[in-house]
């Protein structure tokens, strides 16, 4: 954001790839693989492909499609808006939710490596069907590490299948260790 005039302006970036291949030779492709619920390579569905600002030129309405990606914010774009505001802060990290949370933990996953932190956010979010709660691979592998942490308190182990409580918990741990 930036000041114009005494005005609030936003600019962002946005693109939209516009795949002249077919949908079914896209899927066959492994680079287009995503992470599935249990955390597995799974193909990406046409949705996922779109939440990804991949559209396909086959489909009829592919151009108001490519419009709205182009005009509107999607939930994959509002995540990825929170990852830079939180990483390009010199503040230190103050999740205001359980998504903020998450997107630390990927963080200090691989803190140096922004181009593998985004991936790993897109891989985990393209095919997540709740971006409230962000189910999905997020919350398994979550889970995972946050069991692991919690051994020793079984309290805190009981909380792993509420994701609005596990990210903020698990960073907690995390920051603790």
């Amino acid at each position: 954001r930036i000041d114009i005039g005494g005005e609030d302006w936003r600019f962002r970036i946005r693109g939209v790839l516009l795949s002249t291949s077919s949908w079914d030779q896209l899927q066959q492709q492994a680079k287009f693989k995503v992470s599935d619920a249990v955390g597995g390579d799974a193909t990406p569905t046409k949705d996922a492909m779109r939440r990804g600002r991949i559209v396909f030129q086959e489909d009829a309405g592919y151009i108001e499609q490519i419009l709205d990606l182009l005009v509107n914010d999607s939930d994959v774009d509002v995540m990825l808006e929170r990852a830079a505001v939180l990483f390009h802060s010199a503040a230190p990290p103050q999740p205001r939710d359980h998504r903020d949370a998450y997107l630390h933990i990927e963080h200090r996953r691989q803190p140096e490596a922004q181009g593998q932190f985004a991936e790993r956010v897109l891989k985990d979010l393209l095919l997540c069907t709740d971006f409230m709660t962000l189910e999905g691979a997020a919350t398994r592998r979550a889970s995972a590490d946050f069991l692991q942490l919690a051994k020793d308190d079984p309290d805190l182990g009981r909380t792993c299948s509420d994701p609005m409580t596990l990210f903020p918990r698990l960073l907690s741990k995390l920051t603790q260790a």
